[in-house]
């Protein structure tokens, strides 16, 4: 249902009420095409405002307002991550995972070879300042490596950088 137009039938089944109380809502403002039909995003919307303005009970919340104002919040989020899938914003959790194991395995791996790889550089250090400058540039050189990893990464998953997940 997502930007797609529905008849008044199918909007007053989605809200859980009859058509006539669709008619109804019409009357009083609820957004429709000039064919008849309705755009459900623009509805839900609609409808929320309509609630947040109703007249409150004795008790401060209209009957049953509550329990409809979370359907109606849930129902507009579940369109909008509907949109968002549809877009190519959102991506599946587990190729998420998988894609920060593999970049947390190659940053450990990059992490474990320092001492090996420049273990001759910081022998024979005789001051602080030395030191420091010799593991200033270990240091350096390190990240650099592992931005390296990153673009080979992106390179070979594309240019947001997770894993294909085949569904092109």
């Amino acid at each position: 249902m997502i930007d797609a137009r529905v008849s008044q039938k199918e909007l007053a089944a989605f809200f859980g009420v009859s058509p006539r109380t669709v008619r109804r809502w019409t009357d009083e403002g609820l957004p429709r095409e000039s064919d008849g039909t309705y755009r459900t995003p623009e509805c839900i919307a609609w409808r929320l405002a309509q609630l947040q303005e109703a007249p409150e009970r004795s008790n401060g919340v209209p009957p049953g307002a509550e329990s409809k104002d979370r359907y109606l919040a849930a129902k507009a989020l579940k369109l909008e991550l509907e949109v968002a899938e549809k877009r190519g914003s959102l991506i599946p959790l587990d190729l998420y995972v998988d894609h920060i194991s593999e970049l947390a395995h190659r940053i450990r791996a990059k992490l474990i070879a320092v001492p090996l790889r420049w273990s001759t550089d910081v022998v024979g250090i005789e001051n602080d300042a030395e030191g420091q400058v010799v593991l200033d540039r270990i240091v350096r050189e390190v990240l650099e490596e592992l931005r390296e990893t990153g673009a080979e990464m992106a390179a070979d998953h594309g240019a947001g950088g997770l894993p294909d997940d085949g569904s092109d």
